[in-house]
């Protein structure tokens, strides 16, 4: 899966730019998404993810205008932001086939994607517990869980934080 940001810009009514034209090319892989505060992050990937439309410009998935295939392009994509809103009144395992459901998967193959990640992020015994439970190490496994629940083809994290950079190892 190839992703193409062609000029895209977001610009706001009082005329403040959050990005200006951006051209980059990602190709299948997992990606990072660093810079300070204001830099844009944040914009781009609601752009990237479809939470928000570009004021001018295109992204294209394969050469295609992702706005052609929102489904199959969404459910393509994972995504881990700084921050997840986590559901505290939810089991694990609840809270993931509700987002397994907004992106579309069957309630068969969710349950099996579920019991395979809670299995290899060391979640099993927690699943069914309620998130407000879990700790801090737990919440970011139940994030990374959501993002991966369709193996994307694309993945991003974000983190502003230049020193906490997740490494090899």
């Amino acid at each position: 899966m190839n992703i193409t940001i062609h000029n895209v810009e977001q610009v706001y009514r009082n005329n403040s730019h959050a990005l200006y034209p951006v051209h980059l090319e990602f190709h299948e892989g997992v990606y990072g998404l660093l810079g300070p505060n204001g830099a844009g992050k944040s914009t781009l990937m609601n752009i990237l993810t479809m939470a928000k439309k570009p004021t001018s410009g295109t992204v294209y998935c394969n050469g295609v205008d992702i706005n052609t295939i929102q489904n199959e392009y969404k459910s393509r994509i994972g995504y881990l932001p700084q921050t997840f809103g986590l559901f505290p009144a939810l089991s694990g395992r609840e809270f993931l086939m509700y987002v397994a459901a907004l992106k579309g998967l069957s309630k068969r193959h969710a349950a099996g994607r579920i019991q395979e990640l809670l299995s290899v992020l060391n979640l099993n015994e927690v699943g069914d517990q309620h998130i407000a439970s879990y700790s801090g190490g737990m919440r970011q496994r139940i994030s990374i869980a959501q993002a991966c629940l369709t193996i994307p083809s694309f993945c991003c994290w974000m983190n502003p934080r230049w020193d906490s950079i997740p490494t090899n190892g």
